[in-house]
């Protein structure tokens, strides 16, 4: 992942709140938005860590319900190649950001629909009890949108998080949209 060095400088300094922004999308989105969600995800990551993330990996029906972990090697060696060509199809649609697996996020999130944007703070924030701050946008919106919505909330909630106001100017900042 590209950084920038004068803001990776300041983090470490802790001048600018650890901060992410993760952009959930499906692979049943059309072909061009996903292609502008991951040209934008790759251009947010010089100001912020930006990342996009699917549920999981798109395979041919009834893959699941192969037993891998009981199959014989030769089963076993297909199964593995047909996930792995899997995710080399999926991967190759979106050659300007790089794209993770994470299950787990769509579930902490309650994601059924995408995109959706979150943009997650400091998880040392006084006040959160252990869990990240976060700002979340859901809709087919554009990246420039999504960042304007979030601006928005935080603008309007009470002691809102300003960490996450900075991160967020940076991203206005881009002039992508």
């Amino acid at each position: 992942m590209k950084r920038s060095g004068i803001l990776f400088a300041l983090w470490a300094a802790g001048n600018v709140a650890a901060a992410q922004l993760t952009v959930a999308v499906t692979l049943a989105m059309d072909a061009g938005t996903l292609s502008d969600l991951a040209a934008a995800v790759a251009r947010m990551n010089d100001a912020v860590p930006s990342r996009l993330v699917v549920r999981g990996i798109p395979v041919r029906a009834g893959w699941e319900k192969d037993a891998y972990g009981r199959a014989p090697a030769e089963k076993q060696r297909v199964l593995k190649a047909e996930l792995s060509a899997a995710w080399a199809d999926f991967a190759r649609q979106l050659p300007r950001a790089g794209v993770e697996i994470d299950p787990a996020f769509f579930r902490r999130y309650r994601i059924t629909d995408a995109p959706v944007f979150v943009l997650e703070g400091d998880e040392t924030n006084e006040g959160c009890e252990g869990n990240r701050p976060a700002v979340v946008v859901r809709g087919n919106v554009t990246a420039g949108y999504a960042v304007r919505e979030m601006r928005a909330a935080l603008t309007d909630e009470p002691g809102a998080d300003s960490s996450l106001k900075e991160v967020l100017r940076r991203l206005e900042g881009l002039n992508l949209w």
